[in-house]
């Protein structure tokens, strides 16, 4: 799953992933923090193409949380992306 970040509301997919994932399933998937790059790039993304994202790895994690997920979220940041993966237990 990718684009977690462009979801009006990241916690509701979380919970209904969450929700229909069987025991030890896994959801892994790729998603968008704040661009380390200049301002204007950020603007640019945000102002014309009205691209969402999250501020840091640490607002991924809450959303998981919030979203149901209790157990370790695992992160692997690569420039302005995110790759997680968390198991249902």
């Amino acid at each position: 799953s990718g684009a977690l970040n462009l979801f009006t509301e990241p916690v509701a997919a979380v919970r209904e992933v969450r929700r229909v994932m069987r025991p030890g399933g896994i959801f892994a998937g790729q998603t968008v923090v704040r661009p380390r790059r200049g301002r204007f790039m950020t603007r640019f993304l945000i102002d014309r193409i009205r691209f969402g994202f999250f501020e840091d790895e640490n607002e991924i994690i809450a959303v998981f949380r919030r979203g149901g997920f209790t157990n370790k979220v695992d992160l692997t940041r690569n420039r302005d992306s995110v790759v997680f993966r968390v198991q249902n237990v």
